[in-house]
Order: C-alpha cells, then structure tokens, then sequence
C-alpha cells in the first residue's frame, strides 16, 4: 500500500518541474518576438551618458524646484563617480519634466 503512494509522487514532480519550465520558456520567447519587433537602446553606465540626459535636460528652459534638485544631485553623482546613481536621479528628473510640462 505504500508503494502504490509513492508511484505518483515522481510523475507528479515532473509534471510539476515541467510547469515551471513552461513559465519561463514562454515569457522568453514573447520577449524574443518583441525584441525582433522594436530596437532596442543600449544604455551603458558612463558620464557620457549622464551628459546625454543633462543635455536632454537643458532642452527645456524652465525647470520646477524638485528637478532642479534631482539635476543638481545627479550631476554631482556622477562627476564624483557615482555614475548609476547619477543615472538615476537624472532620468528620474527627465520623467517628472515629461509628466509636469512636455517641452519641444
């Protein structure tokens, strides 16, 4: 009787590990047929970067007090080194832009 318990249990793993594959095969491939459709944009951590998002910045005359602040940190971030914190206040200050007032 308890080998009839124990017969189900690896076939029950299988079908279990299978699931798992399954889940991550498939978002694979549909990011493969997206990344075929769209071009992708290779960002690297550099200072040339963070001068890229500085000039996109400078593209729009009037900033609010809390861009300011985050072009502020960022630049110095990134000129002492801390480039992907840098990055990251940039952007950051880039969408908030976006989202208060659009400019070009």
């Amino acid at each position: 009787m308890i080998a009839a318990r124990a017969a189900p249990r690896p076939i029950l793993a299988l079908l279990a590990g299978f699931g798992l594959c399954a889940g991550v095969v498939a978002p694979c491939v549909i990011h493969a047929a997206y990344a075929q459709q769209a071009p992708m944009a290779v960002l690297t951590d550099t200072v040339e970067y963070c001068d890229q998002l500085q000039v996109r910045l400078n593209a729009c005359p009037a900033h609010p007090p809390d861009v300011v602040k985050l072009v502020k940190e960022g630049r110095q971030m990134c000129d002492h080194g801390e480039i992907r914190a840098g990055i990251a206040r940039l952007r950051r200050a880039i969408m908030i832009q976006k989202n208060l007032k659009p400019c070009g």
